[in-house]
């Protein structure tokens, strides 16, 4: 009974820490911040969401998308701000430990995972798992970018406006702006080509 007890225990401190907002109450008080703020949010979210947002280290501007699945992450002090219109497909990480901006109009696609900083693996004592983050942020996505499916933006970047990031690349340079890249590492693919008559203003 004991073992089953402190087993009950450590799966309640996990659930706490993976998703706090599961409960209805703190759920609908998350979708409520967002339906005010004129943005929607699907579930399931993880992340400390609702203490973020109360503590204005969450910044969600008018007309920002969540799908399923992404989890928000503000540990601290660290800082997250969508801009308008920003659009996030389903289980997206966004892992501030410092500063993440996303500017307006831009998407993250689907299964992509986006930071502030990088991963310590040189403690021979401890589990690679537990050496924690170094931070190199801030990380600064413009407006305008499209940041495809599976793509890895790791610590301390700046992605210029409207550049564009391939599927499955992993990003560890800065990019500038209307510029497409893409693989592992990602390296400039070439300049984006815009329509001479300026296409169809976007509604």
């Amino acid at each position: 009974m004991r073992e089953l007890i402190r087993q009950l225990r450590q799966y309640h401190k996990t659930s706490k820490f993976v998703s706090p907002e599961a409960r209805p109450w703190n759920r609908a008080q998350v979708q409520w911040a967002f339906l005010r703020r004129g943005s929607y949010v699907a579930w399931p979210l993880y992340g400390h969401v609702l203490a973020a947002l109360r503590e204005g280290r969450l910044e969600i501007e008018p007309g920002v998308t969540l799908l399923p699945g992404c989890w928000l992450s503000m540990p601290g002090e660290a800082r997250l701000r969508l801009g308008h219109n920003v659009w996030v497909a389903g289980n997206v990480m966004l892992h501030a430990y410092h500063r993440i901006e996303i500017g307006e109009f831009s998407g993250i696609g689907r299964g992509s995972f986006i930071s502030d900083a990088i991963h310590l693996f040189d403690d021979r004592g401890k589990a690679a798992i537990w050496q924690g983050m170094k931070v190199k942020g801030p990380t600064i996505i413009g407006s305008h970018v499209a940041i495809m499916n599976n793509v890895a933006v790791m610590g301390g970047i700046t992605i210029g406006d409207r550049a564009i990031v391939a599927t499955n690349s992993v990003v560890t340079h800065d990019v500038e702006p209307e510029t497409i890249v893409g693989g592992i590492p990602a390296k400039v693919i070439k300049r984006v080509e815009f329509r001479s008559d300026g296409g169809v203003p976007a509604s």
